[in-house]
């Protein structure tokens, strides 16, 4: 039902308003002043208000003011109602915000009238209002797919057009197969049992840095010629070439083996000690080192998308050889081991220890597999 606000703060004149409106169908609210009118205002949110100019304590003119500063009620509609016929007092109140104005005393067609028209009026702003947001909305649905059409448009051309930089980088120098069809190829789980610790207060990570940088000197001193990451491993390759033959080759891998195995204890023995000392309960410190030879394809990647940033994917007999030795060897508990077949030319240089048969998944036949021990001078 509609509700209509009247203040005003003559009981006659409150009674006759009240009795017309109610007579034609309305909810009516009273107040006897501007404050009140105001707080009920506030409370019932009214369709529209007939309200008193002059009333004591805040004025009609003070209540329209207030009323308009009120940002869910400043659009209601409101009529000014005065005993006083001058036209100083409509001019005034039309300044204020007034919607209408009607004099003291009034007819109750009078009245109905001025009310049935204030809310025909509110009634067509409001649909008017309703469609030019259906408008707004409908204008800002396109706008949006017109947009998202049209980034679609640029997207698919930017992609092709980074696709084509990427393949045309691509496909510069820089990315090649380095094959060897022989290599002696280390693989050393050098940071497993460093990385099972916590990380504690950066003591890890500098410890982990002074052994990868003492493990890949001595690497490098007896003859490695590359180092490759391999997840937490590292595979180390000795070349076959003129001026290495497949025995030399061994050789040196064993004892960059054995000074490798030296090397991984020197550098965690005080980092376990130190932990040990905190009281931090810690397994014992181990290293798997396997060896192995044949073919190696060594696939390096340049993307000059990222500063040419260099990686190397290392394939190949070797690199399943080692795979599969290092694995069992960790299990084991063996630190350093190899096929049988490694140990051929190396005689009596090798001391060698246990010997075992493997069956590696998906392997045609059983491995035998050596346990190095040291290499004699």
């Amino acid at each position: 039902m509609t509700k209509i606000l009247i203040v005003e703060d003559d009981p006659t004149q409150r009674l006759v308003a009240s009795s017309v409106m109610k007579s034609a169908g309305y909810e009516i609210l009273e107040a006897v002043d501007g404050a009140a009118g105001l707080d009920l205002a506030r409370l019932h949110q009214p369709d529209l208000v007939l309200c008193d100019v002059q009333m004591p304590g805040m004025s009609g003119f003070e209540f329209l003011e207030a009323l308009r500063g009120e940002a869910d009620l400043a659009q209601t509609p409101v009529i000014m109602v005065t005993a006083l016929g001058q036209r100083a007092h409509v001019r005034i109140g039309m300044v204020a915000g007034a919607d209408d104005y009607i004099g003291k005393p009034f007819s109750a067609f009078e009245l109905k009238e001025a009310v049935a028209a204030q809310l025909s009026r509110r009634k067509l702003q409001q649909e008017h209002l309703a469609e030019l947001e259906g408008q707004v909305e409908s204008a800002q649905r396109e706008l949006a797919d017109g947009l998202e059409e049209k980034m679609n448009i640029l997207a698919v051309k930017y992609e092709k057009q980074l696709a084509d930089e990427i393949n045309r980088r691509w496909s510069q120098d820089g990315n090649s197969d380095e094959v060897h069809e022989q290599a002696v190829v280390l693989k050393v789980n050098l940071f497993d049992f460093i990385l099972s610790q916590p990380p504690g207060d950066g003591m890890r990570t500098r410890t982990i840095r002074r052994l990868h940088e003492k493990c890949r000197d001595a690497l490098y001193l007896f003859g490695a010629k590359r180092l490759v990451p391999y997840g937490n491993d590292l595979l180390a390759v000795f070349n076959v070439d003129a001026r290495t033959d497949l025995q030399k080759a061994k050789v040196k891998a064993v004892r960059a083996a054995l000074v490798l195995r030296k090397t991984f204890f020197e550098v965690i023995g005080p980092y376990r000690f130190e932990l040990v000392s905190r009281g931090v309960a810690m397994k014992h410190a181990s290293v798997s080192i396997a060896l192995g030879s044949g073919s190696l394809v060594l696939s390096q990647f340049t993307d000059p998308l990222h500063g040419d940033e260099t990686s190397v994917l290392a394939s190949g007999e070797a690199v399943q050889a080692v795979q599969v030795l290092q694995g069992w060897a960790q299990n084991a508990g063996w630190e350093l081991l190899c096929l049988s077949g490694m140990t051929e030319g190396l005689g009596a240089m090798a001391s060698m220890g246990r010997t075992s048969v493997i069956k590696p998944d998906g392997a045609a036949a059983p491995l035998e597999v050596q346990e190095l021990l040291a290499l004699k001078a």
